[in-house]
């Protein structure tokens, strides 16, 4: 895996996602949305659109090593 989504809340319970590097570094991180499934929705359509996959077990977005390069 190179690069990962993952969702968040942020201090005031607001959720988010981030685009986190096989590093750990955060990359990228998005606007704050009112609900999960609102935040869903969104990384739903940005993670299927760049090629990601959903990692069934935990439940996050992954970029496969193969469509890099």
């Amino acid at each position: 895996m190179i690069m990962k989504i993952e969702l968040d809340t942020n201090k005031n319970g607001a959720w988010f996602w981030k685009l986190v590097g096989d590093n750990g570094e955060i990359m990228a991180v998005s606007e704050s949305y009112s609900s999960k499934g609102n935040c869903n929705k969104t990384v739903k359509s940005v993670a299927k659109d760049l090629g990601f996959v959903l990692n069934k077990k935990s439940q996050v977005w992954e970029l496969p090593d193969d469509t890099v390069g």
